[in-house]
């Protein structure tokens, strides 16, 4: 049995992002009640920018039809992308990500008796391709040894995209943008402000 959408609804939900921003817990956010595919109650509170810890002069409210950076929103579809590689069985979420990405295998050790850093691991958490392979090349290291710590980690993620890359033979954009973006219609998103 289908709810009715009452205006006190719409006005708890905007209330619940209203205070959110009043408390400092973020800048802005656009929020919409969807069902059905069809948007039904939508709003913004907060600011688009800050300057200083203030609302920046160019900012505005976001709204549901406002144009933001996609940033660390492409983790979803690259973890999206690598499961979806899993179940086609192009790669095993166990498998050390040096596999794939060669340049990997340089990523210093935790310890000498650590496990290889796995695709599995840099899912539970721009350079180009060849700065990227140089970087890792050059060695890093880990806070902890695999699978027995947490730290939030764009570098894991660069990797996986690497490994999107080397697995489907296209760039890991283009590989997401074939699975997810064209096919549910985000005409809107895309990678940099350039496109």
């Amino acid at each position: 049995m289908a709810h009715e959408l009452t205006q006190e609804t719409i006005d708890a939900v905007a209330a619940i992002f209203d205070k959110a921003v009043a408390e400092h817990r973020m800048a802005g956010v656009a929020w919409g009640i969807a069902s059905g595919g069809e948007v039904l109650a939508s709003g913004g509170a907060g600011s688009s920018a800050l300057a200083g810890g203030d609302r920046a002069e160019e900012a505005f409210t976001p709204r549901v039809d406002s144009i933001s950076r996609i940033a660390s929103m492409t983790k979803s579809f690259t973890a999206a992308t690598i499961l979806a590689l899993r179940d086609e069985g192009k790669l095993r979420l166990d498998d050390p990500i040096a596999t794939y990405v060669p340049a990997a295998a340089h990523i210093g050790s935790f310890s000498e008796d650590s496990p290889a850093l796995t695709l599995r691991h840099a899912l539970t958490m721009s350079v180009s391709t060849d700065e990227f392979d140089e970087y890792i090349a050059g060695g890093l290291s880990l806070i902890a040894e695999p699978g027995c710590g947490f730290e939030y980690s764009n570098t894991g993620f660069v990797l996986l995209g690497r490994v999107i890359d080397e697995v489907t033979g296209v760039s890991f954009r283009d590989e997401i943008r074939r699975r997810f973006i064209d096919p549910l219609g985000m005409k809107d998103t895309v990678f940099s402000l350039a496109e």
